[in-house]
Formats: structure tokens, sequence, C-alpha cells
């Protein structure tokens, strides 16, 4: 199978189809996890541990940063991402996860976390 190379046409059309689908699903300013309210901020550059990332979550200034270049479809998988963390320490769960496998562990309850609530609507509104 051949795949068609783009043009710079077709790749700003997908462009601007991405940020249609971005204003059109606004990422919520804030979060909050247990008491606390994390303010949700996008930026240039995230970093963690002098790293560039694509999301991060600051527990003592309460908030949760994305990268401002990814796409939507990650941006909601680091969002979530971002809130499982701070459920864990919220929760005082962290240390309960061995260190070699924690991050581990996000990235996969983030990204089931995003499954669930897109394939069960009528779930999300029943806790609610």
């Amino acid at each position: 199978m051949k795949f068609k190379k783009k043009n710079e046409y077709e790749f700003a059309a997908e462009k601007l189809k991405e940020d249609m689908a971005a204003f059109l699903s606004i990422m919520p300013q804030s979060v909050k996890i247990d008491n606390v309210s994390y303010k949700v901020k996008e930026k240039d550059v995230v970093l963690s541990n002098l790293r560039s990332v694509m999301g991060s979550i600051d527990y003592g200034l309460s908030e949760i940063e994305i990268a401002k270049e990814i796409s939507l479809e990650n941006k909601k998988i680091v969002i979530a991402h971002e809130v499982v963390h701070g459920i864990t320490v919220e929760r005082d769960i962290k240390n309960l996860i061995p260190a070699e496998h924690y991050e581990k562990v996000v990235e996969e309850m983030a990204k089931g976390f995003v499954q669930v609530v897109r394939d069960n609507p009528d779930l999300i509104k029943f806790i609610k």
C-alpha cells in the first residue's frame, strides 16, 4: 500500500480542522481533585526535572500545565494523566505503587479513564 504525501495545503486544512475541534472542545480552566482545585494552564514549554514534557502537575502551586503544541487528542490524555498523578498524591496512595512502575501505572490508568468516559456517557451522567 502506498501512502500519499501531504502537501502544505492539506497540512493547513488538518490544522484548521483540529483548531476548530479544540475551539469546540474547550479545556477546563481548573480541575478539582479531592479538596484541591488545580488551575489548568497551557504553556509553550512544560518542564519536569529540567526535561521538556507534554504535561506536569505542581502540587505546591496547585497547577496542571499542558504543552500548547500538542494535539487536542494528546491534551485530553495528558490532562487525564496529570489528574491520575494528582489522585495518587491527594489520596496518599502514590507510595503503594513501586517507583519503577509508577509512571506506567499512571499512563495506563489515564488512558483507561479516557476510554471509559468516551464509551460510557450514561455512566458519567449517572455518577454526576
